[in-house]
């Protein structure tokens, strides 16, 4: 339960402009918003929060585009935030929630970091109606041909379960069906937040988009090789019963009772890392700020944010925020943790080649943007002006904020700065793209592997060979790219810090999500269902009679 008082959802309601009438309230302090509310050309100013690579302390972009967001109100703008929700596998795993943290956090957590609105339950249940029928169509006779060896639909969970990544399992046809035969059927599990439902539920621009986005995902192919999509299927229709609700879009308040609306909730690693377009929009169309987040770091989630929604969308993004702390940067020097805490100026200077890096990274796409330093307790006054230093030899200033311990108060450095960039760099143009929308996928592969992660090359491994010829037979080549990757390295492995150079990125296969209208490029060791650590986060929470402390 909240520690904080909350206001009714109608009164935070209010400070978008919105009466009664336009929300339909879930419970006193959650409101779900229609998708009517939209306009067509928003004007509001869109500030993306990214950081430099995360490490097991945590950087804090949440909670710092939590902060600017109530540190943009205090100063009088009409701001909201625009938040992913979160999944219960890291909820439940390592994480322990996400809903922001100390002073700067959205509200009532215990239910947002739960079951909330039930948008998740609703993807989820989609998800499997989809593979049930699937099953239950070859069951009773197997009218499409398709190939019980050449199923790609996956189901979901959301959780973290490491047993359900393979699995066999038999459809044995009733021996009414002419010619009976039983199929051993290789299966597997995404979480919730890596499937391509979410991601559909993510890009997806209004309920029309939705359907034929739902219409178009590819389940497998038939013993022709020929593909089958879920049109096909005929469930399409049942699929918008369970979804039409979840799609629209979930309102509640910061900690300061600012608005914020938090929908969507795809991983920045092996999705596409950012809140719904449709909750973006709904946003920029409410208030004249809107403070929105992307996954990981600047090499997974502002990357995408810009290559498969906002450049296909023509969303402009008028500053970038990139979030880093003084032990974030010593950890990637290759300290401890332990000692990331105490002050080292070396180890500092050393880790300072990963802020770059995601420096280049925002810089290559040419848009606005300011640095913010997180700072904690343990931070000295040494340490934060050799930072800033060493950023003014660059051209720039560093925005320094504690919004953990003082919230708007704390971010008011980082929220001037903020609005003066957009002022200043207001005629900017929207995000540059690195490549052609024809690019093919090896030159979209390259480019991002090189210009983003700092590659030398790309390798493709006999699977991922195999499945680059089928997708150049398809004539899939024209779709857009997600990389799935650790979020630990801009490497395929986790434990290559900093900002590694003449490396190579090796591909182990290729996915197609043609209702998200993206190739997934697995990269590494990646997983698309996580497992819980030794000791899962689950194990620290408490219930009483009155209260879910997380």
């Amino acid at each position: 339960m909240s520690d904080c008082k909350l206001e009714p959802i109608t009164k935070v309601a209010a400070k978008l402009g919105l009466t009664s009438e336009n929300v339909y309230a879930y419970g006193p302090y959650k409101a779900k918003l229609p998708l009517s509310l939209m306009r067509k050309n928003p004007k509001g100013k869109l500030i993306l929060v990214t950081a430099t690579s995360p490490t097991p302390l945590g950087e804090g972009k949440t909670t710092m585009a939590i902060g600017l967001a109530d540190a943009m109100a205090k100063l009088g703008k009409s701001v909201c935030a625009a938040l992913r929700e979160p999944s219960m596998g890291p909820t439940f795993g390592l994480k322990g929630g996400a809903c922001g943290g100390g002073q700067a956090k959205i509200v009532p957590e215990d239910e947002i970091n739960l079951h909330f609105t039930g948008d998740f339950a609703a993807i989820t249940q989609a998800n499997n109606l989809i593979a049930a029928c699937l099953d239950n169509h070859i069951y009773w006779g197997n009218e499409l041909q398709i190939d019980p060896a050449k199923i790609v639909f996956k189901r979901a969970l959301d959780l973290n379960e490491r047993s359900l990544r393979n699995f066999n399992y038999l459809i044995k046809q009733p021996k009414s069906v002419e010619n009976q035969q039983t199929y051993n059927v290789s299966g597997q599990f995404n979480i919730t937040a890596a499937s391509e439902l979410m991601a559909i539920f993510g890009l997806a621009s209004d309920f029309k988009d939705l359907r034929q986005r739902l219409d178009n995902i590819l389940l497998a192919f038939n013993f022709n090789s020929e593909p089958v999509y879920l049109r096909s299927l005929k469930i399409t229709d049942a699929l918008l019963l369970i979804l039409k609700d979840a799609f629209n879009p979930n309102l509640v308040q910061t900690a300061k009772h600012n608005p914020a609306i938090v929908h969507g909730g795809a991983f920045a690693n092996i999705a596409n890392g950012t809140n719904s377009f449709v909750s973006t929009k709904l946003a920029c169309s409410l208030a004249d700020y809107v403070v929105t987040e992307a996954g990981f770091g600047a090499d997974l989630g502002l990357e995408k944010y810009f290559d498969l929604l906002a450049g296909p969308r023509q969303l402009k993004v008028d500053c970038v925020v990139l979030v880093t702390s003084l032990r974030a940067l010593k950890y990637q020097a290759g300290l401890a943790l332990k000692d990331t805490t105490k002050e080292n100026l070396y180890a500092l200077e050393t880790g300072l080649a990963n802020l770059k890096r995601h420096m280049q990274i925002i810089q290559n796409f040419q848009v606005p943007f300011v640095v913010c330093l997180n700072k904690f307790a343990n931070d000295t006054e040494t340490e934060i002006n050799f930072l800033k230093a060493k950023l003014n030899e660059q051209g720039l200033t560093l925005a320094v904020a504690d919004v953990f311990s003082q919230d708007s108060e704390g971010a008011d450095d980082l929220a001037h700065k903020v609005i003066q960039k957009i002022v200043s760099e207001a005629n900017v143009a929207n995000a540059k793209q690195l490549f052609s929308e024809n690019a093919d996928l090896m030159t979209k592969l390259t480019c991002i592997a090189k210009q983003i992660y700092g590659a030398k090359d790309v390798s493709l491994s006999e699977e991922a060979e195999a499945d680059l010829a089928l997708i150049r037979q398809q004539g899939w080549e024209s779709m857009s790219l997600c990389i799935a990757k650790t979020p630990s390295s801009f490497t395929d492995q986790a434990n290559l810090l900093n900002a590694p150079t003449d490396f190579t990125l090796h591909v182990t296969s290729f996915s197609a999500y043609r209702g998200a209208n993206f190739i997934v490029a697995h990269c590494g060791k990646v997983l698309t269902m996580p497992g819980l650590p030794k000791k899962p986060a689950a194990c620290e929470m408490i219930c009483s009679d009155a209260e879910i402390n997380l």
